[in-house]
């Protein structure tokens, strides 16, 4: 009879849907369940069985019962604000079965045609192991705050207590031109350390996000570096650079830093009296306007193969990448957070012996 073989097709084929919804539900690796208004378990997927393996069958019993051993609704259930508030909610809570560990429970309403909610589907992810990578993450962030700051104050202040010593006996005592060698070759040692200790201060203030922007004239900047570095004791350098007003950008306090490291390098590794010559130009990027810094040296320049990596915190190699050491790194990462850009080049092209050009791209604002 048509009518018997409509029913009959009707049920062959609504038992293939469940037969495909469940294979669906079963092939995701997260927990899937299904509950009525009344927290009664309609459905689970083999993830949910699995995880709950000594309840089987789940469906059928209370979710708060099969899944957490209780006699009444959990509180701060997250079924419970769904069907309060008529929305998704998303919850972090801590498990039990099969292990201790971490859940994200994500439960969705079920809504019918009249508006009403009858019911919430949970999705469930074992955040687990996510979890402790963000605790062993959070552990390894203190542990290097605390070396920071150990190294900012507690060594911080035996490099000073060491260096007024020595400038002490450099003035006082009376030496050959040996001794004050020694001597003079171990305060700058402890110079050294001491700017390094700065730089690791600065790049925490960074990377902690802690740092503002506002607005900083990029003009009067480049003259406090001039300034300060044309007079450096036993360097006879010269710095070019010819005062530039109205030139703005988004930065902080230590945009100083950026072109007094870059500066500070070039002398460093002048092989004669260092010439500097700074620039600001003016500089399209598509739509975007920029400041476009130059620093250029009569260094011996910078080997094409080292370029690349000249911006990375430098653990060995070069002799120059290992100098320059995290200067350059704490540059490119303050210019980063500036949404700038620097790199290196030779001030004559294919001619790196005639020394190097650092270029600052900085975006330019107003006042």
């Amino acid at each position: 009879m048509p009518g018997e073989y409509d029913v009959q097709e009707g049920i062959i084929k609504g038992k293939k849907e469940d037969d495909f919804w469940k294979r669906v539900f079963d092939s995701i690796h997260d927990g899937i369940s299904i509950i009525d208004r009344d927290y009664n378990i309609i459905c689970v997927n083999s993830t949910m069985e699995r995880w709950h393996s000594d309840m089987l069958p789940l469906a059928g019993k209370k979710c708060y019962y099969a899944y957490h051993g209780r006699h009444m609704p959990c509180e701060h259930c997250p079924g419970q604000i769904t069907m309060k508030e008529r929305k998704t909610n998303v919850s972090i809570i801590p498990s039990e079965s099969p292990m201790v560990g971490w859940r994200e429970v994500n439960s969705f309403p079920l809504i019918d045609d009249s508006g009403e909610v009858q019911g919430i589907i949970y999705y469930i992810r074992d955040i687990t192991e996510r979890k402790r990578a963000e605790e062993a993450l959070q552990e390894t962030k203190a542990q290097a705050e605390l070396y920071v700051d150990l190294m900012g104050h507690d060594i911080n202040n035996l490099n000073q207590v060491g260096m007024g010593f020595l400038e002490l006996a450099l003035d006082t005592l009376d030496l050959d031109e040996q001794g004050r060698s020694i001597l003079s070759s171990s305060l700058r040692a402890l110079e050294s350390s001491t700017r390094l200790i700065d730089n690791v201060k600065k790049l925490q203030k960074v990377k902690s996000g802690k740092l503002q922007r506002y607005v900083v004239d990029l003009g009067k900047t480049l003259e406090l570096v001039k300034e300060n570095y044309s007079h450096m004791p036993g360097s006879n350098v010269t710095i070019n650079y010819s005062p530039v007003s109205n030139c703005y950008v988004m930065a902080n306090e230590l945009l100083y830093d950026v072109f007094a490291n870059i500066v500070s390098n070039a002398i460093k590794y002048a092989v004669q009296d260092p010439v500097i010559d700074i620039t600001i130009k003016k500089a399209y990027d598509g739509d975007n306007f920029y400041y476009k810094v130059a620093v250029e040296d009569n260094g011996p320049g910078i080997p094409d193969e080292l370029k690349a990596r000249l911006f990375k915190r430098q653990l060995g190699g070069d002799k120059m990448a290992k100098g320059s050491g995290i200067g350059l790194y704490l540059v490119k990462t303050l210019v980063n957070s500036y949404h700038g850009r620097v790199w290196a080049e030779d001030r004559v092209y294919g001619d790196r012996s005639k020394g190097s050009r650092f270029v600052v791209m900085l975006p330019a604002t107003h006042a």
